[in-house]
């Protein structure tokens, strides 16, 4: 086994070049040879040509028909010598068969009221437990990052794939869209702080060197997109966008917060995840020749100048600077604030980041690695961001502290009473609080809309003095300080006078306040907190009479 996994990202880079409806079964296959033959280190790739599928797109509401692929393959750092393309086929029919049982259906989709962006993982019945949770843990990070008020799915399995094989992943694609639709959704598609977006070039093309041994440049009229990426940007499609299933036979570690042992679980489930997401090249050397690019690629550039200035130093030379999109060639991911070294298809995928940054896209993790739990670094999350997911890169400013709580004071134990707070968040962002009521901490309670005065209602089991506090938090974890404290003081229920004895002093202040039916407070006799002070008050002092704390 190697040390290292190399993420099954050939997978990614496979697909969208397949999506022409025009492929015969013949074409097909003849890729398939050419690609093994072209890299003798390549897992198995099996190429599938999908359902056609209506798309109605989000710029103008126009309805398109999609070719869509289905691209399998082993693993990358998988050992494959042994095994065949029937081998991968049956595993992935495997795979699918088990997903047809719906009794066995595991769905991991929590909800997580962060942001609008959903993605759900579909599990058949084989993923054990610490994976269910693990893949809430990968749901919840995603979700807390991107805005994109889309569902995408991937389905994740589990089988003994035999010694040396890692897993086995599909990726669905979905097709190619024109340039001029491209630019102008990923315009439409900008958040208030993207900025490279309104620098994409002009016209009905763009401009790209297939060669950098050539000064030929290519007016490119289209993008593919894998169907993830296209989803979040140019229109509506349905079903999954990508299968997983990984090899019972390798020790998995699904709680990297604690070290890992074995492979992160969580670390390569975010990766492939990324790549149906849309971190894709067509920089590879199994697709020289077939000059297409993918959307991260209309920010890929030669990492110098050259001869001929063709590394962008603003945004008007990004506008008008030719693309690279080449085989083993130097380059770089640049969005003018940003730029981030790639992979240049060897040894390691185009479809990376250069092997020595220490981001999720990077091309390689070792056994015992984790990113956790800051999984994506800025790079990584400046380039998704590119390419359309609405990740927020301005600075997240916490809620403003809580005001001081405000409440009754003093109050009878074992009876609930109603405390009120407010903040707000500089960010208009959603708020959560929690409350310390002196003897117990709250979870977080929420969310509430910033600026919205909140009500907790609690219960003291004891008499004491309790200090009470709240903070807040936003919807992008930025906690507040705790409030100032407000003291309450909690006695006998019928200790009216605060005396420490329930007797007859306590009995004569409520009688004299007897008949109150409005607003009483629970000096006034109102025990059991409605508002009155009547029979109700007067059984609860009676049936603690004599009492002494």
């Amino acid at each position: 086994m190697k040390s290292n996994i190399k993420y099954c990202n050939k997978l990614f880079i496979f697909s969208i070049i397949f999506l022409l409806s025009t492929f015969s079964s013949a074409s097909i296959a003849n890729i398939k040879h050419n690609i093994k033959n072209n890299n003798q280190d390549n897992d198995l790739v099996w190429i599938e040509q999908g359902p056609i599928q209506k798309s109605t797109l989000y710029s103008d509401g126009s309805t398109v028909d999609l070719q869509t692929m289905i691209i399998s393959q082993f693993i990358s750092g998988s050992e494959t010598k042994d095994v065949t393309i029937d081998d991968l086929q049956m595993i992935v029919q495997s795979r699918r068969d088990s997903f047809l049982n719906s009794e066995n259906i595991v769905i991991v989709n929590n909800n997580n009221p962060i942001n609008s962006f959903n993605i759900v993982y579909n599990t058949d019945g084989s993923v054990p437990s610490g994976a269910i949770i693990a893949l809430g843990d990968c749901e919840a990070y995603l979700e807390n990052l991107f805005g994109d008020s889309i569902t995408v799915s991937i389905n994740v399995a589990f089988a003994n794939l035999g010694s040396g094989i890692l897993g086995q992943t599909s990726v669905y694609t979905a097709g190619s869209v024109g340039w001029s639709t491209s630019r102008d959704s990923l315009q439409n598609d900008m958040d208030s702080d993207d900025v490279i977006q309104s620098w994409l070039p002009s016209g009905s093309t763009i401009p790209i060197r297939y060669d950098d041994d050539s000064s030929t440049v290519t007016d490119e009229g289209r993008v593919f997109w894998s169907k993830g990426n296209y989803k979040a940007v140019i229109g509506s499609i349905s079903g999954v966008i990508g299968e997983v299933t990984l090899n019972t036979d390798y020790t998995w570690d699904y709680d990297p917060s604690n070290g890992v042992n074995g492979y992160s679980f969580n670390d390569v489930m975010l990766h492939e995840t990324g790549h149906a997401m849309g971190f894709i090249s067509y920089a590879e050397e199994w697709l020289q020749g077939d000059n297409d690019i993918y959307g991260l690629d209309i920010f890929r550039f030669k990492r110098d100048d050259g001869g001929n200035d063709y590394n962008p130093d603003s945004y008007a030379e990004f506008q008008t600077t030719p693309r690279l999109v080449d085989y083993n060639k130097d380059s770089v991911s640049d969005i003018i604030d940003g730029e981030y070294r790639m992979s240049d298809g060897n040894p390691y995928q185009a479809s990376h980041f250069y092997y020595t940054s220490n981001a999720l896209m990077a091309p390689a993790i070792g056994s015992g690695q984790t990113n956790y739990p800051d999984y994506m670094t800025t790079a990584d999350l400046n380039m998704f961001d590119a390419i359309g997911w609405d990740y927020s890169l301005t600075p997240n400013d916490p809620p403003v502290t809580p005001e001081q709580p405000s409440g009754p004071t003093p109050v009878p134990s074992d009876y609930a009473r109603d405390y009120i707070t407010v903040s707000s968040d500089p960010d208009n962002d959603q708020i959560f609080y929690q409350w310390n009521w002196g003897d117990q901490v709250s979870g977080w309670l929420g969310p509430y809309l910033s600026g919205s005065p909140v009500i907790e209602s609690y219960t003291w089991n004891n008499p004491g003095i309790y200090s009470v506090q709240v903070k807040a938090k936003d919807i992008n974890d930025a906690e507040s300080d705790w409030s100032e404290p407000l003291i309450v003081q909690v006695v006998m229920p019928g200790d009216l006078d605060l005396d420490g004895d329930i007797d007859l002093s306590d009995l004569a202040q409520l009688l004299s306040n007897y008949g109150i039916t409005s607003g009483a407070d629970y000096q006034d006799g109102d025990i059991n907190g409605d508002g009155d002070v009547d029979l109700s008050d007067l059984a609860i002092l009676l049936g603690n009479y004599g009492a002494s704390s």
